[in-house]
């Protein structure tokens, strides 16, 4: 089953996988926790008429990526889950190289 998936961009908020961005510095570290607000109101603007008849949401972003998403999806009914919640970056790399491989 094909499920459709996005990228969270600091830049451009949502973004198709076939999108082709131009390269920016910008990520959610250098932001300030007002402007991390303001860009998950706008990233969850551009998901939500992705959402109709969608329950479950996986993230495969750190922490200040998803820290003003997950409540939100939750609230609107939404099951979120974080398969590499608590790792560290070295760790995510891991993980995802063993998703890939299994494939």
């Amino acid at each position: 089953m094909d499920c459709p998936w996005f990228i969270l961009s600091a830049d451009h908020a949502l973004v198709r996988p076939e999108a082709e961005i131009e390269p920016y510095e910008k990520t959610p570290g250098t932001m300030r926790v007002s402007a991390r607000r303001a860009w998950a109101g706008k990233v969850l603007a551009d998901l939500q008429p992705h959402l109709t008849g969608v329950s479950s949401i996986v993230f495969l972003a750190g922490l200040r990526n998803r820290e003003f998403l997950v409540s939100a999806l939750e609230q609107r009914g939404h099951r979120v889950s974080i398969p590499m919640e608590g790792l560290q970056f070295g760790e995510q790399l891991a993980w995802l190289n063993r998703q890939i491989q299994s494939r």
